[in-house]
């Protein structure tokens, strides 16, 4: 092989090179273009006690935190809730969605809508007593009846964000608080410490 092929052959393998980290390089550009335009809102649910700071007794809420994780502001339009497991299906397997209202909040909640900017978050806090009433809603909503049962067995809960101009967050709720839903019950809240602090 002479010199003039052999950096013929050279020339032609950085050109390739070259041209493949160019379109690796125009990937990642837009690639991270699209990463600060897309929502990233992580968002949970689940049972807290608050413990004031004076002799006031403890109180349990239903704490919902949601966290911008992005790398721009979002528009929070509504929160909500849905049970069930699959989209279609027979009754008792299918979604159910409801829409959480804030009109008696116990600390100061953003008022729906708001924005909330990137690396910021927000919990807002639910008093459980609504959920607490034993009626026909928590046997078809947060509870549904198998074929093969004769009593209606808990579901799944997931919560809901909703984001104007974005995909809506849905993420599963704690344990304690689907269990709550299902049967009315907070098993190790403030009852429980009252009562122990009693004794």
């Amino acid at each position: 092989m002479n010199d003039a092929m052999y950096w013929t052959k050279v020339g032609a393998i950085g050109q390739v090179a070259a041209a493949i980290a160019t379109f690796a390089a125009v990937c990642v550009s837009l690639w991270l273009a699209r990463s600060e335009r897309r929502a990233n809102v992580k968002a949970g649910a689940g049972l807290r006690l608050l413990i004031p700071g004076d002799s006031s007794p403890f109180e349990d809420r239903i704490a919902i935190h949601i966290t911008n994780f992005g790398m721009r502001a979002v528009r929070i339009s509504n929160l909500g809730w849905r049970t069930g497991w699959l989209k279609h299906g027979p009754k008792w397997l299918k979604f159910q969605h409801a829409v959480q209202t804030f009109n008696n909040p116990v600390i100061s909640n953003p008022r729906l809508p708001f924005d909330l900017g990137p690396g910021l978050d927000v919990t807002f806090y639910v008093s459980p007593d609504a959920f607490k009433k034993t009626d026909e809603v928590r046997d078809t909503f947060f509870c549904r009846k198998l074929p093969w049962e004769a009593n209606p067995s808990r579901t799944k809960v997931c919560l809901m964000v909703f984001i104007i101009a974005a995909k809506a967050v849905v993420t599963r709720v704690e344990p304690d608080l689907e269990s709550f839903l299902a049967t009315g019950v907070i098993a190790n809240g403030a009852d429980k410490l009252h009562k122990a602090r009693r004794t």
